[in-house]
């Protein structure tokens, strides 16, 4: 044994004692440590690596040894001497030798067999171990197929045996084809390690974003709270002015009345004061000849005192104040130049991604007509025609049916990690049938619909589903509860109906064939606005205040509406002349489209850009 395996005193991962570790388990470089530590740290670091000699090594861990009897000279083991240790390793016996037998055994072999350092073969203890065939017990495997794989020894070779496939085995010696396969894999190697330095970069790349991006996010709520500082200031500035001007002009007033106050009414009533006391005194002293012979004189006199007009004015331009009824928005508003990109600029609305082109990234056959499609968590599922919810997995690849149900799959949506299916049928009423992800029946209830081509959608807890015989929409809790319906006379009885939630209040109802697409506020049943812009709409969605629409058409074309006004943004096309099919349902998330194409039987996947 090397030194640093003579003088261990402890487990390299817990440090407990070397005669306190539990369960103890020795590497092949010889280094024992507890099983549980071992366990532990090949499942956080998915390798297991020694702590002493960093060395790495690919074996189970209930494999190793918890003795190193394996390290004695095989030959004294069989003569029941069990402490005598291995020093060399023939790799033609397969056997290990301690110094004394190794001479022996060189000496009876006449030339020397291949041996190595017992130190080495530790290392490659796995690998030097012979294999023998699980048919042929005491023969070793000696050759392989190229073609299958198929691990044989030369007995086997010797009897008839096929491939998987049927057809006959390419026999060559393991030593050719571990050659053959090595240089694969350091091929492969090569492609992990370029990958690995992509993923290198990228991360550091990444990295450098996320700095960015916080550094960005500070400057931005620098600029809100500067914008905030200075908007306020900006008010409080006018209003002050406001204030000094209403000052002034009212000042103006009222100094025109404390004039008209002193020089009019003040002089008036005291020239009256003042005649009306001679009068009295006039009255008090004189005679009652005196007072008949002058009555008239003092009347006239007194007539004149009230005759005459009580003195007026007349104010032009009195400054008053107007407050008027309505909410100051902000000046600062977040906007979406571009998907994945936020930035924040003076103004007053949020606008969306608005895509200028639609490519065809993916399209994915389906074994039937399909209606609906739903994205959770990179899944795509897939509501067909054939009873089935199918699903497309990240690579675009159509796995296995998530369920099987008893009619045609209208409608898929996943919300709270539960997929809700509609599901239709040409008599009877539609269905509703929750399932959890691993496909799992969680509940399910008989709507109040008998409409197909049908589709559901949830918002803040509550399923709807319009029905066009009914003409209203049925809201059910998650559980399937009835909670209210809400009339909707403007559904026709036929064509097909989708539905997609805007935000918690509202929908967006399309109907085919009125060609009219509704957005309907559900707290009151208010209709916010009807458009008539798209010809037979069909699948509907919703994203950053854009309405997404889509109708049946030989060349899918994408509609955008303005969800506050149902007026068009713009439209896109694909420019690949397709069969004309329904799309009686859409998915659209950022810049990803997924559209079912219901006679083509596929489902297409665009990137919007």
């Amino acid at each position: 044994m090397s030194d640093s395996v003579e003088n261990q005193q402890e487990c390299g991962f817990c440090l407990k004692k070397e005669e306190e570790i539990d369960d103890p388990r020795y590497l092949p470089c010889g280094h024992s440590h507890c099983l549980s530590c071992l366990l532990d740290y090949l499942s956080i670091q998915g390798v297991l690596r020694c702590p002493f000699c960093r060395k790495v090594f690919d074996i189970p861990v209930n494999n190793l040894p918890c003795r190193v009897d394996d390290s004695c000279c095989d030959t004294c083991s069989k003569k029941g001497v069990l402490n005598e240790a291995a020093v060399t390793y023939c790799t033609t016996c397969s056997a290990k030798y301690c110094a004394k037998h190794q001479e022996m055994h060189d000496d009876k072999q006449n030339t020397n067999h291949p041996t190595i350092p017992f130190s080495e073969y530790r290392l490659k203890a796995q690998q030097l171990t012979p294999r023998f065939c699980t048919v042929h017990k005491n023969t070793e495997y000696s050759m392989a197929c190229r073609s299958c794989l198929t691990v044989v020894c030369a007995d086997c070779s010797a009897e008839e045996s096929n491939c998987t496939d049927g057809s006959n085995h390419q026999l060559m010696s393991l030593d050719m084809l571990m050659l053959k396969l090595r240089t694969e894999i350091d091929e492969l190697k090569v492609q992990v390690t370029d990958r690995e330095e992509q993923l290198s970069s990228l991360f550091k790349k990444t990295s450098e974003v996320v700095s960015s991006f916080e550094k960005e996010t500070e400057e931005m709520i620098g600029t809100l709270r500067k914008t905030c500082i200075e908007q306020v200031e900006a008010i409080q500035l006018k209003y002050r002015k406001l204030e000094e001007d209403l000052v002034e002009l009212r000042q103006t007033v009222k100094s025109d009345l404390l004039r008209f106050m002193e020089e009019n009414v003040g002089v008036k009533w005291a020239e009256l004061s003042r005649h009306k006391l001679q009068v009295e005194a006039k009255l008090d002293s004189c005679h009652q000849v005196d007072l008949v012979t002058r009555y008239e004189e003092i009347c006239d006199s007194m007539r004149k005192l009230v005759s005459d007009k009580l003195p007026s004015l007349k104010l032009n331009n009195i400054a008053t104040l107007e407050v008027k009824d309505e909410k100051r928005e902000v000046e600062v508003g977040i906007v979406y130049p571009q998907y994945g990109e936020v930035s924040v600029s003076h103004g007053l609305k949020t606008t969306g991604f608005v895509p200028q082109s639609m490519t065809l990234s993916h399209s994915v056959d389906v074994p039937s007509e399909c209606n609906s499609v739903f994205q959770h968590e990179g899944i795509t599922y897939v509501g067909l025609d054939e009873q089935t919810v199918k699903l497309i997995n990240r690579d675009y690849q159509l796995g296995d049916s998530l369920v099987n149900l008893g009619g045609c799959v209208e409608c898929v949506r996943v919300y709270n990690d539960r997929v809700f299916s509609l599901v239709g049928a040409e008599s009877g009423y539609n269905t509703v049938c929750v399932h959890d992800l691993s496909g799992n029946l969680v509940t399910k209830w008989s709507g109040k619909s008998r409409s197909v081509y049908n589709k559901l959608t949830v918002v803040n807890d509550l399923i709807i589903v319009p029905s066009r015989t009914s003409k209203s929409l049925t809201f059910y809790s998650l559980t399937g509860k009835f909670q209210k319906s809400l009339p909707f006379s403007l559904l026709t009885g036929s064509g097909a109906t989708a539905i997609c939630s805007v935000g918690t209040n509202y929908v967006v109802i399309s109907d085919t064939d009125s060609s009219r697409v509704f957005k309907l506020d559900i707290s009151n049943g208010k209709i916010c606005w009807e458009s008539q812009h798209v010809s037979k709409p069909q699948g509907v969605a919703y994203q950053r205040g854009m309405v997404y629409v889509m109708n049946k058409s030989t060349t899918p074309t994408l509609w955008l509406l303005d969800s506050d006004t149902g007026e068009v943004v713009t439209h896109i096309s694909d420019s690949t002349e397709r069969t004309s099919s329904p799309v009686y349902d859409l998915y659209v998330s950022g810049n990803t489209l997924i559209v079912p194409r219901y006679d083509e039987k596929k489902v297409l996947f665009y990137q919007l850009n």
